[in-house]
């Protein structure tokens, strides 16, 4: 009896190890939430809910009512969060829970919250869900994307979106969704992902709207979290001039939004477009015409006496327009790998980023411009400075820390050259590829089951022995 109790003892312990072994597997699976759109229904007392989950951000369903409108979601599972990609966002929403779809409460939410992409989470699980706008409501409502999951971890491509940087290391000055990842491709994955800098991009004018949501798409493929910002000038097109676009933006009105920026996020470097456009677009170049000025007038008390009395004036350190002709650099630590990335290049990381730009694809000039092409994204010139000329010839951020005595370098006035029409090799359009940096949640869970497998045939080796030890005895 005595060598009984012995081997039951160690046994006890085994099984026991085993049992706790499981409960991280069985904790860590639990942490996933699950998407239950599939099985979910739409209604509405608008216009149909097709497109509401169709994987399409330039369908969406909309309505031009003033108020009253609704999407009701029902599931058949009990719902923690709902993902809402707005195309148009009202001025005020009303999100409503339900269990019965009968009884319905309020819930809480910030209605000054403008981001297009939102995740409500409800404080307890539900069934029912409606959004809607309030009688005091204001604007448009229109809505892409919903997706609806239950209590866990969110997936990596749901858009949990912190607030605009309250200041930035860098702005980049981009006049459409699609220009930041066409001519200034590698500057995110290189400065924000590698080097850490607060990077905000502020697009000049976006078109259509659902271009906010590829905008958004884009950026957060670059694993930028916290919100670019949309100034919504009209989208004008015309080439090599800016008649059209000083006309629908005004001259003034611009110069205004610009410094505002600049003085509300205080960035040490600025980057925006070629003087002469890139290809010859006016809204590029009306862009880069104004920022000459702006980088100027934001360090100056008498203009804009509005922004300076809420965010005082800020002198930028460094401006680089794209393609400029003087104080050039070359950034060709775009071609080094980045741990960030998985090694990747920022170039290489920049193909599948633009991507995300799909109802742009089909566009001949939207793709990545490598160091041969007429308008490479790695070449850039200083086109204003209070902290002295480049000497790496390779670092936006050279001088800007610890700031160095003020040396001005002078603003160049171009002439203006007329810009050649190229040529251009079409691009197919592209499906969207899979997330750069993939969920490793299976991978993880393999490697796991695999580890406990080879335990557990350990202790049952063990067991065996001491089986055959306790019989032979």
């Amino acid at each position: 009896m005595k060598n009984r109790n012995n081997i039951i003892k160690p046994v006890k312990i085994i099984i026991a190890f085993i049992i706790l072994a499981f409960i991280p597997l069985t904790i860590n699976a639990e942490e996933n939430c699950i998407d239950l759109t599939e099985n979910a229904k739409f209604y509405t007392n608008g216009m149909s809910t097709h497109s509401i989950a169709d994987g399409e951000y330039n369908t969406y369903w909309y309505t031009n009512k003033t108020n009253g409108m609704y999407i009701k979601v029902k599931s058949e599972e009990p719902v923690k969060y709902i993902y809402v990609c707005y195309t148009d966002k009202p001025t005020e929403i009303l999100i409503q829970t339900s269990n019965d779809g009968e009884t319905w409460v309020d819930a809480e939410y910030d209605n000054d919250v403008l981001y297009h992409h939102l995740v409500y989470t409800m404080d307890e699980p539900v069934y029912y869900i409606k959004i809607s706008q309030t009688d005091n409501s204001e604007g448009n409502f229109a809505i892409s994307e919903i997706k609806i999951f239950s209590e866990g971890i969110l997936p990596d491509y749901v858009q949990n979106w912190e607030p605009t940087y309250e200041n930035a290391d860098m702005l980049i000055f981009s006049a459409h969704p699609d220009d930041d990842a066409v001519f200034f491709s590698g500057i995110i994955p290189y400065y924000a992902g590698e080097m850490n800098k607060k990077i905000t991009t502020v697009y000049m004018t976006t078109g259509k709207s659902y271009r906010h949501s590829e905008a958004l798409n884009y950026n957060w493929f670059l694993h930028q979290r916290n919100l670019p910002l949309f100034a919504n000038f009209p989208d004008v097109y015309e080439e090599d001039m800016t008649r059209y676009t000083e006309s629908y933006w005004g001259k003034s009105e611009t110069l205004s939004y610009l410094v505002s920026v600049i003085r509300a996020k205080k960035p040490d470097v600025i980057v925006t477009h070629d003087l002469k456009g890139e290809y010859g677009h006016g809204n590029h170049i009306f862009t880069a015409q104004c920022m000459l000025e702006a980088v100027v007038l934001a360090n100056d008390p008498t203009y804009d006496v509005e922004s300076f009395e809420k965010y005082g004036v800020h002198e930028t350190k460094k401006l680089y327009l794209h393609l400029y002709n003087e104080n050039q650099i070359h950034l060709d630590v775009f071609d080094q790998p980045l741990e960030a990335y998985d090694g990747l290049t920022a170039i290489e990381v920049a193909y599948p980023a633009l991507e995300k730009y799909v109802s742009q694809l089909h566009w001949p000039v939207v793709k990545i411009n490598g160091k041969d092409s007429a308008y490479s994204c790695y070449d850039y010139g200083l086109a204003y400075s209070t902290v002295g000329y480049d000497i790496k010839g390779n670092d936006m951020f050279e001088n800007t820390e610890p700031t160095p005595t003020p040396s001005p370098v002078p603003t160049a006035t171009p002439s203006p050259t007329p810009s050649p029409t190229p040529t251009y090799t079409p691009v197919p359009s592209a499906v969207p590829t899979a997330e750069l940096v993939s969920n490793i949640n299976a991978a993880e869970s393999t490697i796991l089951y695999i580890a406990l497998g080879i335990i557990i045939a350990a202790i049952i080796f063990l067991i065996v022995i001491i089986i055959i030890k306790y019989r032979n005895n």
